[in-house]
């Protein structure tokens, strides 16, 4: 099974309506038939208080340098973050998506 990265703004305008789009971005992955990983998803403060964000920010790359593709949200320019992630994906060669059926046609081939 593929492991998907979910990528998209998390703190503007705000993290929870960033996670609604999110779970409806990994929804569409599951229904893909990929497992998605939602960092974002992790929108509760205590994760914040457990670590800095530098420290998360680190384990977010290192989740995203594990998947065999990454999937943006419409908005995903407006966030450093996911830009961030994107220039990673590329640089390490991991394969970048901007809407689901580009996702779903790599899927078949790469199973």
């Amino acid at each position: 099974m593929k492991v998907v990265f979910v990528s998209g703004p998390y703190t503007t305008p705000s993290p929870g309506e960033n996670a609604k789009v999110i779970i409806e971005l990994a929804i569409d992955v599951a229904r893909a038939g990929a497992m998605p990983v939602a960092p974002n998803l992790m929108t509760d403060s205590r994760f914040m208080q457990v670590q800095n964000y530098a420290w998360w920010v680190c384990a977010t790359s290192t989740l995203l340098w594990r998947c065999d593709a990454i999937i943006f949200t419409h908005d995903y320019a407006r966030s450093h973050g996911a830009l961030s992630e994107e220039a990673i994906a590329l640089n390490r060669g991991i394969p970048c998506f901007y809407d689901v059926p580009e996702l779903e046609e790599w899927l078949k081939v790469n199973k």
